[in-house]
């Protein structure tokens, strides 16, 4: 059952109201529980960080053609999200067509940017606690192959090539 027929409301209201609701929480929760890292010394209390998104399936917007239209076959937005080794929410950017690649959201949202421009207070390179040999190794987000390898993004290994396997 709809919302638009539950509460007799025609779906162009209900469309509104569930955006300006949204809008309305996430201008009061974001700045106390999803502000963005303002110093390197919260990088430093998070030992993995982890990126990934998820397709939200839509409704195609009238006139937008294949734009949302994914390759698992709907019409969808993009959940990008980091997380830290907690399950929580780090940053987080909604809304890319669906059509887009997980590397070219990430590219294209906020943080995406603010990874490029290094103005997430991300810490510089350091050694791991008790090596040795004190190479500084970098502070890297984790995420899976559609993630194109950078300076702060590292990928797991695929173990496709495995012996034994």
């Amino acid at each position: 059952m709809s919302l638009s027929f539950s509460f007799r409301i025609s779906p162009t209201n209900v469309s509104r109201i569930v955006y300006e609701t949204c809008e309305a929480i996430w201008f009061e929760i974001q700045p106390e529980y999803l502000a963005a890292p303002t110093s390197t010394a919260y990088w430093l209390k998070i030992s993995k960080d982890a990126i990934d998104d998820k397709h939200i399936n839509i409704q195609a917007p009238p006139n937008v053609g294949s734009a949302y239209y994914n390759y698992k076959g709907f019409h969808s937005i993009v959940l990008l999200a980091i997380c830290d080794s907690e399950y929580r929410f780090i940053l987080v950017d909604i809304g890319e067509a669906g059509r887009q690649s997980d590397g070219g959201v990430l590219l294209n949202s906020a943080f995406g940017q603010a990874l490029e421009t290094n103005s997430l207070f991300i810490p510089a390179p350091s050694p791991l606690p008790n090596d040795s040999n004190g190479q500084p190794l970098p502070y890297v987000i984790v995420g899976d192959e559609a993630f194109q390898l950078k300076s702060y993004m590292l990928r797991s290994y695929p173990g496709r090539f495995v012996p034994g396997k």
